[in-house]
């Protein structure tokens, strides 16, 4: 029975080692995966960080445009209201100018009949 259980000493010795060789495989190859998976981390990291630099500065370039076009937005509101006050100017004059016209008219008829009147004497 010693014999036999000296063998059977001997698989378990042998059994354990090769578990403890298993175990430091795995835990080297654990190590290594997290190697990789911690600098692919902080690759992602390095990426983020210029991606939000960049988005920054178009975010900056964004509101530089917006404040640009609000420049712009009041310039044509001030055009418009001069071109809208012009207009009026404009309507006002043509009514001036009409009633001259018809004025004008008038006294040509009227001239016209004094002079066809003092043709006829």
């Amino acid at each position: 029975k010693d014999t036999e259980l000296s063998g059977r000493i001997d698989a378990l010795n042998a059994t354990d080692a090769e578990l403890k060789g298993v175990d430091a495989g795995l835990s080297s190859r654990i190590d290594a995966l997290l190697d990789v998976y911690i600098h692919q981390l902080n690759l992602t990291d390095k990426q983020l960080i210029v991606t939000d630099a960049t988005l920054g500065s178009r975010v900056d370039a964004l509101n530089a445009t917006q404040y640009e076009l609000k420049g712009a937005d009041a310039g044509l509101s001030t055009r418009i209201d001069a071109l809208d006050d012009s207009k009026a100017e404009l309507q006002r004059v043509d009514t001036e100018v009409a009633a001259l016209i018809v004025s004008l008219n008038a006294t040509d008829a009227e001239m016209k009949a004094k002079d066809t009147e003092l043709s006829g004497r």
